[in-house]
């Protein structure tokens, strides 16, 4: 999945809505803090899919949630110096906001990976 849409993790809820299967979601790519390089080009394959796409950052501090377009508009900015929100927050937003609509099939996907994306048992993405 993260050669194909730039991202470590998928995180999409379905439910039924009116009798019908109403979908919600968004892409995640995972850093550890200050490790930048690559970011952007991942952050630009996310938004070619979605415009809900952010990048987590591992922190000493905590993880911090930066809209993937931000780390695209500031290619030279430390991660340190961006607009950032706790993961609960930036998720929160998400599943509230107006824009993100519940749709039928997948919503906030262009296009939808090749290859089937499956639960997985792992404690969370991976920081690379």
């Amino acid at each position: 999945m993260e050669e194909q849409l730039g991202a470590d993790l998928y995180v999409n809820i379905t439910v039924r809505l009116g009798g019908r299967p109403k979908s919600k979601g968004f892409l995640i790519q995972a850093k550890k803090s200050r490790r930048r390089e690559g970011l952007a080009q991942q952050c630009r394959k996310m938004r070619a899919q979605t415009d809900s796409a952010y990048a987590w950052i591992y922190e000493d501090d905590g993880c911090w949630a930066i809209d993937a377009q931000t780390v695209i508009d500031h290619p030279n900015t430390a991660l340190r110096g961006l607009k950032r929100r706790s993961v609960t927050a930036c998720s929160t937003q998400f599943w509230r906001a107006p824009r993100a609509t519940w749709r039928s099939a997948c919503p906030t996907m262009r296009t939808r990976p090749q290859r089937s994306i499956g639960s997985s048992t792992g404690s969370g993405p991976r920081a690379g």
